[in-house]
């Protein structure tokens, strides 16, 4: 893989649409309580168990490993900086990745919050009048005394990434020059999206989260610059790897935000047909936009089974809740005929007493019996049309074929 193709095939969700930063969160003018599902079952999660511990395997997509702590632990140091060497990886020693986090040792700095974001928007001239995210889980679980680590490993490193060598460049100039490299990509990016925007009919996660991006960008230009022009740790000659990280790294990321956009501009030109037989007849309907009313109709003749049963139900809402509420949204049935559609199809699917399954909870559920219940949902509605996304990839061998089966007997 390339980094040209990793950046053609990219995707990150917006911040207010990823699970790790979508905590409550109030600070100042920042409010933020739009929880993700996921996010709030994770809480309870932590709520539950009061963690001591927390450790995240992020991706850093270029450059060396580097870590994040909630506290400082000068005893795991030595180790951290020994670990990379083990599995033959680069320690990152260039520019850090957030500048006002505090450095506890070279590649180790202090886990930065949300708070300490809004902080050093605000002290540098940034803009704070709309938070793109939340909290993060560090910042719920710190309640508990929790540490966490968080250890970024990338997919695409080079031996530049620690080169402690000193340049005739000044660290304040690669900076900047880093800096106007991001701009002139977020400029570009304003007016492709402006020029298309008459044109997106269809909603998209790759404009949501490449709209999101680059408006954090534009937020985050001011404050960069005003601390890269007043920080006196700045004013000093700077480093190969920091010369990379302010060069390379960031034109990488620069790519990633521009793979994104290309992917959205082929959603834009995305046509999606939809053709039904009544004998030799064929009926040819466009679903690329539809909307309202009309697409609600058409989700209840087209239903899906996900790849990842354990992925597939709101974990706040019990299995019989899950299942009624299809039935519901699309006006089948009084309680009553509901609740018996429910029960029939749970036992035709082996899943009895059906009872016993409707009271529970989805992280009650074996693999098996997640998609079962996930396969009775996507047929309760008695759709035209089933996608089946990998059905069986996720689970055991011993239960593949009852899956298959199932589908088969439907």
């Amino acid at each position: 893989m390339t980094p040209k193709h990793y950046a053609r095939n990219f995707y990150r969700p917006a911040g207010h649409e990823q699970v790790e930063w979508t905590f409550p969160n109030s600070h100042k003018t920042n409010y933020f309580d739009r929880t993700l599902p996921e996010t709030e079952a994770l809480m309870r999660v932590m709520d539950d168990l009061e963690p001591a511990l927390v450790v995240s395997l992020h991706n850093a997509g270029f450059g060396g490993v580097y870590y994040y702590l909630s506290r400082p632990l000068p005893g795991v140091y030595p180790t951290f900086h020994e670990l990379p060497g083990w599995e033959e990886l680069p320690l990152s020693l260039g520019e850090p990745e957030v500048p006002f986090a505090e450095k506890y040792a070279p590649a180790i700095s202090k886990l930065s919050t949300t708070e300490d974001g809004y902080d050093y928007l605000e002290q540098n001239g940034g803009d704070v009048s709309n938070s793109e995210h939340g909290g993060s889980s560090a910042g719920y679980s710190a309640k508990y005394g929790t540490v966490t680590l968080i250890t970024e490993m990338a997919y695409f490193d080079d031996p530049r990434v620690n080169d402690q060598t000193v340049t005739a460049i000044r660290r304040r100039d690669a900076i900047l020059g880093g800096l106007e490299t991001g701009k002139e990509v977020n400029e570009f990016v304003t007016r492709q999206l402006k020029a298309v925007t008459p044109d997106l009919k269809a909603s998209s996660p790759f404009r949501t989260a490449v709209t999101s991006f680059n408006d954090y960008g534009k937020k985050q230009y001011a404050a960069q610059r005003q601390w890269a022009e007043t920080d006196p740790g700045t004013d000093r000659p700077a480093t190969v790897a920091e010369l990379f990280s302010n060069n390379q790294e960031s034109e990488f990321y620069s790519l990633l935000q521009l793979g994104m956009l290309v992917r959205l501009l082929e959603v834009k030109n995305l046509t999606i047909t939809y053709r039904t037989y009544c004998g030799y007849v064929a009926a040819v309907q466009d679903v690329s936009h539809l909307g309202g009313s009309h697409l609600k109709a058409f989700r209840r003749r087209a239903q899906i089974i996900f790849q990842n049963p354990f992925e597939a139900f709101d974990p706040r809402l019990t299995i019989g809740a899950s299942l009624e509420q299809a039935l519901r949204i699309h006006n089948i049935g009084t309680n009553a005929e509901r609740h018996k559609k429910i029960v029939l199809a749970l036992e035709s699917a082996s899943l009895s007493p059906a009872m016993e399954f409707l009271a529970r909870y989805p992280h009650e559920l074996s693999g098996g019996q997640s998609q079962r219940i996930a396969t009775v949902r996507a047929m309760l509605l008695e759709p035209d049309f089933l996608v089946a996304d990998e059905p069986v990839s996720m689970l055991d061998v011993s239960v593949r074929a009852d899956i298959l089966n199932q589908l088969l007997d439907m």
